[in-house]
């Protein structure tokens, strides 16, 4: 694992398995350190999510959208594939920044980069 205050990265045998917003402070990371952690190495990819506009980006929205037969679901002409798990069900889409979550109820289904323009 390596983490920063904008991205927590989880490796693998040096591949990048998963990349997820950071939640730590600048206090927890201090407190990581003096519990003995080690300074990783340089950046092993780029942040979940552009750090330069994280102060000015547009706070979370959610929105409900029914998957067709194939588990797709269309947002602003751009068709979102959720797995055939998801036909006919009823989705909700959580639009956060560079991600969507899709959850069922409160089972995350998927997580996608969304390909939505942010100012729209």
């Amino acid at each position: 694992m390596w983490a920063d205050l904008s991205s927590v990265y989880i490796i693998c045998d040096d591949i990048v398995i998963k990349t997820v917003r950071s939640k730590l402070t600048t206090a927890d990371l201090q407190r990581l350190r003096a519990r003995g952690t080690r300074p990783g190495r340089p950046r092993p990819a780029q942040a979940a999510f552009d750090t330069s506009t994280a102060t000015h980006r547009p706070r979370a929205i959610e929105i409900d959208r029914t998957a067709n037969r194939d588990g797709i679901v269309i947002v602003r002409g751009h068709e979102l594939a959720l797995g055939v798990v998801t036909a006919g069900s009823r989705v909700t889409l959580r639009i956060d920044g560079e991600l969507i979550h899709a959850t069922n109820g409160t089972h995350l289904i998927k997580t996608l980069p969304n390909p939505l323009d942010l100012e729209n």
